[in-house]
């Protein structure tokens, strides 16, 4: 996406590289350049005649790359799915607490002992609270000890609250 915009930017009259633009694209043996490489896309393009011209181009492709990108999202390996979208409100928590929640989402939480025991195999992977194994995302959720009707989905859709529940808001960045 940055080589695409940059390859873009250089078609801007003002662009210190504008003249190489110019030339025609000397043929490489080893791989393509960025100017080969995404010439075709960028004639599709509006020509960066002027700044706006230039930063609409620059948006159409970062907006392509995004789309390209959530479209080919694999399942997250907590939901084993694809993700929902993250709730908004999840903006005004700090960031602590945002960090803390995007590590669940992910899995890999230093408030897991499952994650804990795949770093160091001598400390087991049980629930601190009630013992039982795996202590994992999904069982933050499920504990005895604390009981609750949220789910690991509440992660992306209530972080508000889960945030609240499972006291992420009591943290201090390590």
């Amino acid at each position: 996406m940055l080589a695409a915009q940059y390859t873009l930017k250089c078609h801007h009259p003002s662009h210190p590289n504008y003249e190489l633009t110019r030339q025609p694209i000397p043929p490489r043996q080893i791989r393509k350049s960025a100017t080969s490489r995404y010439k075709d896309g960028i004639q599709l393009l509006p020509r960066p005649t002027s700044t706006r011209r230039l930063n609409r181009g620059t948006k159409i492709i970062h907006s392509s790359v995004v789309t390209e990108t959530i479209e080919n999202y694999c399942e997250n390996r907590v939901l084993r799915t694809r993700p929902p979208t993250i709730n908004p409100d999840e903006r005004t928590l700090p960031r602590t607490t945002h960090t803390a929640l995007a590590q669940l989402r992910s899995g890999w939480c230093r408030r897991l002992s499952s994650y804990h025991a795949k770093i160091d195999e001598t400390i087991p992977d049980v629930c601190p609270e009630c013992g039982q194994s795996p202590h994992d995302v999904d069982h933050l959720f499920n504990c005895p000890e604390h009981p609750t009707d949220y789910t690991t989905e509440d992660l992306w859709t209530k972080p508000i609250v889960v945030s609240e529940f499972l006291q992420l808001k009591d943290e201090q960045e390590p």
